[in-house]
């Protein structure tokens, strides 16, 4: 009888030494019920190439609490990448967020990075943040900015901070400001500068605020203006 037959309560009674011996054409023919089905310590015994005959449609079965337990071999192509949910994406050990080379990275829409937590967001590497696209990082939401490391911040192109939105730029801490190079703080736009809240612009290092340039200065409104501190505005270069 084809595996495909057993019913879900069936396949989640299979044992690890039944599950390891499928072949990869027995594996494409679980439906997503079945995939969902399979234990999590079945889960944890597939192998990579078990993992990589599914389809697309198979993965949409799976739930958050198998992704979890699957080997550290185990990687997902960009096709099912694509095919998973946010809440299946959030569900990704930082192991296996590390995993994700900048090709899998960048096909991760907008709903699935903004379900990543912010712990696991920050757990990303200098490669995998520089292969962000714009409309990836706009889609980054407030916590998650919160929770980006001064280092990661760092790692930031100018490109990419010109796609961050105003109310983004209003959720960075003075020590994720402060990583901004004179490029960096040149290219931002008068409506990005224009979302820095007081607080950011009164507790903004001499350095960092003297890096703006007049028309940024200029674009200031009488508010934030108000929160910058004697001491910064000494820092400005002379006309």
């Amino acid at each position: 009888m084809p595996i495909s037959y057993l019913s879900a309560a069936q396949i989640s009674a299979l044992s690890v030494t039944t599950l390891q011996p499928l072949s990869t054409t027995q594996m494409r023919s679980l439906t997503a019920t079945q995939i969902g089905a399979i234990s999590n310590t079945g889960i944890g015994a597939l192998a990579a190439t078990q993992v990589a005959a599914l389809s697309a449609s198979q993965v949409k079965g799976l739930k958050t609490s198998q992704i979890s337990h699957f080997a550290s071999s185990v990687v997902f192509d960009t096709a099912q990448l694509v095919a998973l949910s946010g809440g299946q994406v959030a569900s990704f050990s930082t192991g296996q967020l590390a995993a994700l080379d900048t090709t899998r990275i960048g096909v991760l829409a907008s709903t699935q990075l903004g379900a990543i937590s912010a712990t696991n967001l920050s757990s990303l590497t200098g490669t995998q943040i520089g292969a962000l696209s714009a409309t990836q990082i706009r889609s980054l939401n407030v916590t998650q900015i919160k929770g980006l490391s001064a280092a990661d911040i760092g790692e930031f192109s100018s490109t990419q901070l010109t796609a961050f939105t105003a109310t983004q730029v209003g959720a960075f801490a003075t020590t994720q400001l402060a990583q901004f190079d004179s490029v960096e703080v040149a290219a931002l736009s008068v409506t990005q500068v224009r979302g820095l809240n007081p607080l950011q612009l009164r507790d903004l290092d001499a350095i960092t605020f003297g890096r703006l340039t007049f028309t940024q200065v200029g674009a200031l409104s009488a508010t934030q203006i108000g929160a910058v501190t004697a001491t910064n505005l000494v820092a400005l270069a002379p006309a």
